[in-house]
This record gives structure tokens, C-alpha cells and sequence, in this order.
């Protein structure tokens, strides 16, 4: 083989044998095997390599050999050659250790590690603790990478202060989540480099419940101020942070700075701009900068798609995809499933099956991820036998997959199921299992259920209060007990948490709310609101704590809030500003909630609806019948609860024929079937005007018992 042909990357065997070769083509030629994956001529190659050597005393080709496998993810004959060799080095061990790791068997490679920590011989080196590292953190194994980092600070100070090992103990707690580890680690670097800060900034990134997101734009600052210059690996972290963060500023601020430092042009980073800006809700920007780019790597195409799938243009992300077709671009794996994402979101089953198809066509269809994705999207397309199909024919399923079979059960009605296929699981559940398991007891109303998963967790963890316990599980175990009306124990859970978001103080609060306990709802809110500066009410908080207020009549709380909401950003929230207006009602103070619904820029068929009810409770009859005929002018249709207030309305002010226009106008021009509350307006009006012959009939012939009617309206007939 002549120098040129190793050049180009040719893998050619002599067919001879390989005495006429050199030690160093020997080692040309199996690096190359393993660059390219070539595992076929890797072991014809180690077969005649067998045949003139006595390789078990060969480190140097054992240890080629251990590597090209490693590449080939070819772990048996790795772990042959590794087994077979008898005068192990150091080289050999962290060769088996990587490649184990890299063909993700991180378990393996760390009880291989501690195996190598305890041999008489071979010592560890920086290398061979790197490696360790890196498994932990692919397995969040932390109580591993809590005794490796114990033996670094034992080794000798070249590899306890070797930069390198401190950046993977920063990576490893960073992805095991623990966050003040790795701070720790990082502030006792005696001298932090750029890899370094990049590292802490992506354990940051990672561990938003720790406070990990502002920590890293305060990070990011600290590198400023030091006259660091970022890299592209900082910049991606912290443009990430600011997006999880809701930043947009920040988000500019750091934008700037890369057009500063040049790095604008980096693929990579435009990419991380573009998912920046989509996922802060300027598609503008993150078009325009996706547009500008020159070089537009597949990575920046999926990056777009999901960009314009999260603000609710799935139409333009279904059009990047032709229009790669266009371009001649592949579309790899990632793009496929962020396409099905999109048909998930906009429920479109029909592109969804094609997408499906061609994932076949491309031979993915047996990868976990993309199988896992098709499942979920029939899931969320209410398809749940083609989601059975799909997951019953996955030979490989990881814990991801039966989350996304159990939640398509759960969110298409098939609780019991959902709950049946959770106990079958035949691998460990994380977080996410146990959030869908008791989301659909939550639907079911199922207590026993929900009582016998909490008892799991708290055997698996101890204690809801373990640190890597994510609020999400603690979040769904009191909803669970809210749908299940279990408010106290809902409140057991709240009181045991250290560590809690908005999401879980508005489920207890709504626990109370929705079980009637307004007075504790209300208390909870008032806490909430004092007491813990981290969190902000949202408008989820001010539905729950308007509804207690209706519940109790406390108009004075009431307004309390009225007043919080209109200084807040939710003053133009539609849901939050019709609590607002319900509140008022029920409090007895239609006034107050027309004044409410006049101030309203957007009003939705809810706010008319609402706007009736209190016109009516005032008796201004003529003045709810032209707001009725308002929302109809609005383009709005009114439902069952709209035609209730206006018949109220006509029955109260005696308004006869606009009453019997409505009452037939309901399943004639909306196609919405009179109730029993409807029929008791119209009758009580037709008793009211003297048409009580008209009444009678009109009992007798309604769909429903007379038992079913109002009293009111019975005697208005008598």
C-alpha cells in the first residue's frame, strides 16, 4: 500500500499477508478500519495479524485492535482481544474503558474503571479518569462519580489539578444533577480555561430547577468582566440559557456579542441563534438570521423547523422540508422527527402517515427515537390502535417509549389501560413514567392507583424531598390528589417539597379551590404571594384564586386582585380577565363585571356569555338581548350556557318573542339541543305572559322529566 493510498482513506489488505508491512502501516491500516467503520476488513486484517503474531504479548496491535472494535461497535471482539492480552498498560485500559462508553455501555466501563483503580500493576491515569467521568455522566450515575472523584483527590496532584479531569468532574455533576458540585469543582480550578467555563456553563444550562439559568448568565458575565474571549461552545450555552430563561434581552444582548467576536458566521452558533429566537417567540429574527446564513448545515435546517413548529407555523415547517427536498439536502433522522412533532401539535394524521412512510422507506423505523416519536404522534392524533401497532412491533424500547405509550392511552381516554401498561413496564421508570402514570389516574379518579405510585417514589427516593426528584413528579402527585378530591393530602405532599415552581403551588392551590376548600386556597395564595420571592403568580394562580373569591362571596378580595391583574401582563390574558368578570357575578356585582368586559380589547364567546349573565342578574333585559345579538355580529356563535343567560334574560323582563326566537333559534341556526335549564326559562316566560295552555304542552313535550324542571317555572303555570 504506498503512502498516497493511506492518504485517501483506501483500506487494502495484502492479500499475501502483512510480514511485508511495517509496524507503523500496520497501525495506519487499523486506524483506518476503525475511521471508517470498515469492521469486515478490520478482522481479516486482525485474522492474519493473528497468524504471525503471538498477540496476547503484542500490547501495542491488542490495543489497535481494542480500538478498532471500539469504532466498529463491535464490543465482543473489543472485549476478546482485551480479555486475551496478558500484559495489560494503561493505553489497553482506557481503551476498553472509552470504547464501552462510547457504545453505551456506561455501566460496564465504570465496574471496569474501579476494576483497573484496584490493580496492583497498572495505575489509573488522567486519561483512564476522563473516561470514567464521561460513563457516570451518560448513566447519571452519581454515587460512581461521587467515589471517582474521591480517588482524584487521592491520585497525585499532575491528575487532581490536570484541567482536563476538572472539566469532566464539572460535565459529570452538571449532567448527574448536582449543580453545587460542580460549582465547587469549577471555583477551585486554579486556572479556568475556556473549556472549562464552557463546561460550567452547560451544567448550568442543564439544571434549570437549581437556579441553574440565572447562574449562567451571571457566569457568562464574570467571563466578560475577565476579558475571557467566549467560543462557540460558551456562546451556545449561554444562548441557551437565555431561551430557557424567557429572555429576550439577555438573548439580544449576547447576539451582540457575537457579531462582535465574528462568531455570527460559525454554523453552529447561528444555529443556537436561530433556536433562540424561535424559542422566545421572535420567528422574525430567527428567520432573519437562518436566512443570512451561508453555510446551513442540516443541523440549522431542523433548528428552523422546530423554530417555526414552536410558534405555531407548522405549515412554513412542513415547507422547509420540501424545500430541502429542493435543495438537494438529505433530511437525516432529526428532521424527520421534528416534522412529526408538528403534525403531533396541529393533530394532522394525514401528513403524519406520510412522514410515517418515509421513515420506513429510510430504514429508521426500527431506531428507538424515531419509533418512540411515530407512537407519539398517533397518540396525540387520537389514533391509539396504529400507536399500539407501532409500539408492539418495537424489538427495542427504551423508558422513553413507554412513557410515550402510556401518555397516548392516558391523553385518548384509555386510563385503566394506561395504568395496566405502567405496571408492566419491564424497565426502570423515571420521572416522566411516573408523571403520566398519575396524570391518568388523575383522569380516572382512581386514589388507589395514585396512592400505590406515590408509595413507589417514596421507596425509590426516600423522600419527595430528594434533590434530584424533579417538581414535575411532585407537581403531578397533587393533581393527582386534587382530581382525585383529596385536597389534605394534596397539601401533605406541598408541605413536604423543598423545592417548588408556580406549577406546584398552583396545583395545591387549585386542589383547594376545585374541592371547595376557598378559605385554605386563598391562604395558600396569600403565602405564596409574601413568602417566596422565587415565584410570580401567573394566570393559572389568578384563575384558581378569583374562583375561591366567587366561591366565599369576598368581593373585597376580589378586587384585591382585580387590582394585581390589571398592574401585571395578564391584564389582557382572556381566560384571566373572564375569571375576573365570573368572580364579579357570582360575588353579586354585575355591575363591576360589565365595566370589565367593556375595558376588554379581545373578547371571547366566554366574555359575551359572561357580559349576558350580568346584564340579566341586573334585569336589564333589552340591554342583555342586544349584547347577545352583539356576540352573533362578532362572528362569535353562542353555546348552551350564552342561550341559558339570554332566556333568563327574556323570562325575567318578559321579553315573549325574542325568548321564542332564541329558544328556536338554538339547534336551528347553532345546532345546539335545549336543556333542561332552557326549557324552564321558556316555560316560566310563557307562564309569566298568560300562555300557560302554550307552558303545559310545552312540558309535555320536551325531552325531558318534568321532575327536571325548576319549580319556578312549574308554578308560573299553575
Amino acid at each position: 500500500m504506498t503512502s498516497s493510498e493511506v492518504a485517501r482513506g483506501v483500506v487494502a489488505v495484502p492479500p499475501a499477508g502483512i510480514s511485508t508491512l511495517g509496524h507503523r502501516q500496520i497501525a495506519t491500516l487499523l486506524r483506518q478500519c476503525g475511521d471508517s467503520k470498515s469492521l469486515p476488513r478490520g478482522k481479516l486484517l486482525h485474522r492474519r495479524l493473528a497468524a504471525t503474531l503471538d498477540l496476547r504479548h503484542h500490547p501495542l496491535f491488542s490495543n489497535l485492535l481494542i480500538l478498532m472494535y471500539g469504532k466498529c461497535s463491535s464490543l465482543p471482539d473489543a472485549w476478546s482481544v482485551f480479555h486475551d492480552l496478558v500484559h495489560k498498560n494503561a493505553f489497553s485500559w482506557n481503551i476498553m474503558i472509552s470504547a464501552l462508553c462510547a457504545n453505551g455501555e456506561s455501566a460496564r466501563a465504570i465496574h471496569l474503571f474501579l476494576a483497573l483503580a484496584s490493580d496492583s500493576v497498572v495505575r489509573p491515569t488522567h486519561v483512564s479518569f476522563v473516561a470514567a467521568l464521561a460513563a457516570c455522566a451518560n448513566c447519571r450515575d452519581l454515587q460512581s462519580g461521587i467515589r471517582i472523584h474521591a480517588q482524584i483527590v487521592a491520585a497525585p496532584p499532575a491528575i487532581a489539578s490536570n484541567p482536563v479531569v476538572c472539566c469532566a468532574l464539572v460535565t459529570m455533576y452538571g449532567k448527574c444533577g448536582s449543580l453545587a458540585d460542580a460549582r465547587k469543582v469549577f471555583d477551585d480550578m486554579p486556572r479556568k480555561t475556556i473549556v472549562a467555563w464552557s463546561a460550567m456553563l452547560a451544567a448550568c444550562t442543564r439544571n434549570p430547577d437549581q437556579g441553574g439559568l440565572p447562574a449562567a448568565i451571571e457566569l457568562y458575565r464574570q467571563l466578560r468582566d475577565a476579558g475571557i474571549g467566549a467560543d462557540e461552545y460558551v456562546f451556545i450555552s449561554v444562548l441557551d440559557a437565555a431561551a430557557k430563561l424567557g429572555s429576550l434581552k439577555e438573548g439580544k444582548v449576547i447576539h451582540g456579542h457575537i457579531l462582535e467576536s465574528g462568531l455570527d458566521a460559525h454554523p453552529d452558533v447561528a444555529a443556537a441563534i436561530v433556536n433562540m429566537y424561535g424559542k422566545l417567540g421572535r420567528l422574525d429574527l430567527a428567520m432573519e438570521v437562518f436566512d443570512r446564513m451561508e453555510e446551513k448545515k442540516l443541523a440549522a435546517w431542523n433548528t428552523a423547523i422546530a423554530a417555526n413548529a414552536h410558534n405555531g407555523q407548522f405549515g412554513a415547517a412542513i415547507a422547509l422540508l420540501w424545500k430541502l427536498d429542493l435543495e438537494g439536502i438529505r433530511p437525516d433522522m432529526v428532521t424527520l422527527i421534528e416534522i412529526l412533532a408538528v403534525c403531533s401539535w396541529k393533530q394532522d394524521i394525514a401528513q403524519g402517515i406520510k412522514i410515517h412512510e418515509r421513515i420506513c422507506s429510510c430504514g429508521w423505523e426500527r431506531n428507538v427515537v424515531a419509533g418512540t416519536s411515530i407512537v407519539n404522534m398517533y397518540g396525540k392524533c387520537g389514533r391509539i390502535k396504529e400507536a399500539k401497532r407501532v409500539f408492539n412491533q418495537m424489538h427495542v424500547r427504551d423508558v422513553v417509549t413507554w412513557n410515550a405509550m402510556i401518555s397516548a392511552l392516558a391523553h385518548t381516554g384509555h386510563c385503566r389501560e394506561a395504568i395496566d401498561l405502567y405496571k408492566k413496564m419491564d424497565i426502570q421508570r423515571n420521572s416522566s413514567s411516573f408523571m403520566s402514570a398519575l396524570g391518568a389516574c388523575a383522569l380516572l379518579g382512581s386514589l388507589q392507583d395514585g396512592k400505590q405510585i406515590h408509595a413507589e417514589i417514596i421507596a425509590r427516593f426516600a423522600s419527595l424531598s430528594h434533590r434530584f426528584l424533579e417538581t414535575g413528579v411532585s407537581n403531578a402527585m397533587i393533581n393527582m390528589y386534587a382530581k382525585c378530591q383529596q385536597a389534605v393530602e394534596a397539601k401533605k405532599v406541598f408541605d413536604s417539597l423543598k423545592f417548588r415552581n408556580v406549577i406546584t403551588w398552583n396545583a395545591t392551590i387549585a386542589a383547594f379551590a376545585q374541592n371547595g376548600y376557598f378559605t385554605e386556597a386563598l391562604d395558600l395564595y396569600d403565602c405564596m404571594v409574601k413568602k417566596d420571592s422565587s415565584v410570580r403568580p401567573d394566570n393559572v394562580t389568578y384563575v384558581n384564586a378569583l374562583h375561591a373569591c366567587a366561591g366565599l362571596g369576598w368581593i373585597v378580595q376580589g378586587r384585591d386582585l382585580h387590582s394585581r391583574i390589571a398592574a401585571s401582563e395578564w391584564s389582557s390574558d382572556a381566560v384571566v380577565m373572564n375569571s375576573v368578570m365570573s368572580m364579579f357575578v357570582r360575588c353579586g356585582s354585575p355591575g363591576e363585571a360589565k365595566r370589565v368586559f367593556q375595558g376588554l380589547k379581545n373578547r371571547s364567546a366566554v366574555s359575551w356569555t359572561i357580559a349576558i349573565a350580568a346584564t340579566a342578574q341586573q334585569g336589564s333585559s333589552n340591554e342583555a338581548v342586544e349584547l347577545f345579538l352583539g356576540m352573533i355580529q362578532e362572528g362569535l356563535a353562542p353555546d348552551s350556557y350564552a342561550f341559558a343567560g339570554i332566556l333568563f334574560a327574556c323570562s325575567h323582563g318578559g321579553l315573549l318573542d325574542t325568548g321564542w326566537s332564541c329558544f328556536t333559534s338554538m339547534r336551528q341556526d347553532f345546532g345546539v339541543d335545549p336543556g333542561a335549564e332552557h326549557y324552564g326559562c321558556l316555560i316560566d316566560l310563557l307562564g309569566r305572559a298568560g300562555r300557560s295552555n302554550q307552558a303545559k304542552d310545552l312540558l309535555l313535550a320536551m325531552p325531558f322529566s318534568p321532575d327536571d324542571i325548576s319549580w319556578t317555572a312549574s308554578v308560573s303555570i299553575r
